[in-house]
Parts: C-alpha cells; sequence; structure tokens
C-alpha cells in the first residue's frame, strides 16, 4: 500500500502535488479552527510539511512550512479573539517556524538519501552501468510507455566470445579492463535515453529506445568496429555477438524481451560467434516463433 501511494504522488505533475499540500494546509487549520483552544491539532501541520519536502522538493517544503506558520497564528487569533502579538507570541510563531523548517529539511535529506541509495543499489559496481535490476525497473517502464504512447524501441543482447580465456591467461585484472573498456565504448556512442547495462560476468544488455531495428544494426555495427578495434589493439582474443530484437508492439513483459534476445544472440554463437542477428516483433503473432 504504502508503496503505491509513493508510486501514485511521484508519478504526479508538480503542480498536483502542490495542490495537495496547500489543501492538507487549509483542511489543517480548518479542523484546528473546528476543535477549538481546548484540543491542540497544530502538530498536524508537519503533515503538508513533509509531503511538500518529501514528493516536491526542499524549497517546497520551506514554503509550505512558511504557509502553515501562516495558518497556524490566523487560526490562533481567531480562537483568542483577546490575543495582542507581543514579543512572547511572536518568539512562539518563530519558534514553531524554525521546527517546521526543521521537519521541512530533514525529511528533504531523508528521500535524496534514500534515492541516492536506491540508485547505488542499480549500479554495476565495476563498469559503472546499470546492473540487471536497475535495467529491468528502467525496462518496464519503457515497456509502459511503449504501451500508453505507440513507441518503438529494440531490445540488445550480447556476450564476448572466449571472456574465459582473457582471464585464465591473462588474470582477473585484465578481465576487469576489458570490462571497463566495453562500457566505455557503449556510453561514448549511446545516447543518454539509451540503456546500456551489464547482466552480470560478460552479459551485457541494451535499450534502445525509440529506435526501430534496422535504426539499431546502424548503431551495432559502429558499436562492434569499435569493439573489434579495441580487441585487436589489446591483442584480447575475444569477439562480440550481438541479437537484437525490435519491438513494434509491446512485449508481455521485460522476461520475454531478454529471453528473445538472448536466444538471438546465441543464433550468432551457433553459426561462427562475432556478428549481428536482428529480428522485428511487429504483431502477436511473431512473438513466439
Amino acid at each position: 500500500m504504502i508503496r503505491l501511494f509513493t508510486f501514485h504522488f511521484r508519478s504526479n505533475p508538480v503542480w498536483l502535488n502542490w495542490i495537495y499540500a496547500v489543501s492538507a494546509v487549509g483542511v489543517t487549520a480548518w479542523l484546528d479552527y473546528l476543535s477549538g483552544p481546548r484540543i491542540l491539532l497544530s502538530v498536524f501541520y508537519i503533515i503538508p510539511v513533509s509531503f511538500a519536502s518529501w514528493f516536491i522538493s526542499r524549497k517546497a517544503g520551506f514554503i509550505t512550512a512558511v504557509l502553515s506558520e501562516s495558518a497556524w497564528l490566523v487560526t490562533d487569533l481567531f480562537l483568542r479573539p483577546e490575543t495582542v502579538p507581543d514579543v512572547y507570541f511572536l518568539w512562539n510563531a518563530a519558534v514553531r517556524l524554525a521546527a517546521l523548517f526543521l521537519a521541512a529539511y530533514v525529511f528533504s535529506r531523508l528521500q535524496e538519501a534514500i534515492r541516492r541509495e536506491h540508485e547505488l543499489a542499480l549500479v554495476d559496481g565495476l563498469t559503472g552501468l546499470t546492473n540487471s535490476r536497475g535495467f529491468r525497473e528502467r525496462a518496464n517502464v519503457e515497456i509502459d510507455r511503449m504501451t500508453r504512447l505507440g513507441e518503438v524501441f529494440t531490445m540488445v543482447y550480447f556476450d564476448l566470445d572466449n571472456f574465459k580465456t582473457v582471464n585464465d591467461t591473462l588474470g582477473h585484472q585484465r578481465g576487469d579492463d576489458l570490462l571497463r573498456s566495453v562500457s566505455d565504448i557503449l556510453q561514448s556512442n549511446l545516447r543518454k535515453v539509451d540503456i546500456p547495462a551489464r547482466l552480470g560476468g560478460d552479459e551485457f544488455a541494451i535499450l534502445l529506445t525509440g529506435t526501430r531495428a534496422d535504426q539499431a544494426k546502424t548503431v551495432l555495427q559502429k558499436i562492434k568496429s569499435q569493439f573489434d578495434l579495441l580487441m585487436k589493439t589489446n591483442n584480447w582474443p575475444v569477439t562480440v555477438s550481438f541479437g537484437a530484437v525490435g519491438f513494434e508492439i509491446p512485449p508481455y513483459s521485460v522476461n520475454e524481451m531478454i529471453t528473445l534476445a538472448d536466444q538471438l544472440m546465441y543464433e550468432v554463437k551457433k553459426s561462427g560467434k562475432n556478428n549481428i542477428a536482428i529480428r522485428v516483433i511487429k504483431d502477436r503473432r511473431s512473438h513466439g516463433h
């Protein structure tokens, strides 16, 4: 349930979350007024402040804190019309505002720390590419985008032929150097909207967003030529086999995307390795072939 609410608010446009935050301030002030001076509800102003800090920004939390304290003051004056603002009244207002500012700051820092930890959990430590978990999360977003907007993408799966030979004969350090070099080539040849990932070992994936299979082939040929040059320059006995599946309709799942591209890549391996195979999924009938 918590994840559902979090996803809902994070998916909202900023203006809608602002409406929620301001409305929460108004509702809290109204309930505080209705409850009278004997029942203290003012503490609940921390709810819109924390909401704005978490789902909009730290600055939004500070602004909501000012709105909350203003509503708090107005409510107090209505509940106690005989009250004349004096130094104590102003001091209490300043302390409450400082407390709300502190809440906004703490919630925004906590949100940043959680987001940073989540992002780190989705990155491969050796290559800096997205890891398997991160790739699946982002691929699910692209499937949803295709379903809603009718966009296309190409799923690429590849691994390094004879990579084990490098580890066995030259050592794992050289193997790690090779994997990092592969990552550098991918990142320098792909757009920011594309999703390169290391799925594990010497297995990699690329999700080319908004890219048809014929366009993907051009990109992969360029990447492959740089891979070939890298291996030749370093005298590494390694080649690369690619399987690329262009989806013109949404796949059933991320697992299906990966499986189809993986199968195509193994067809390349069986036919001699060091090549690129392309397939296009245009309708549901082509999913199972």
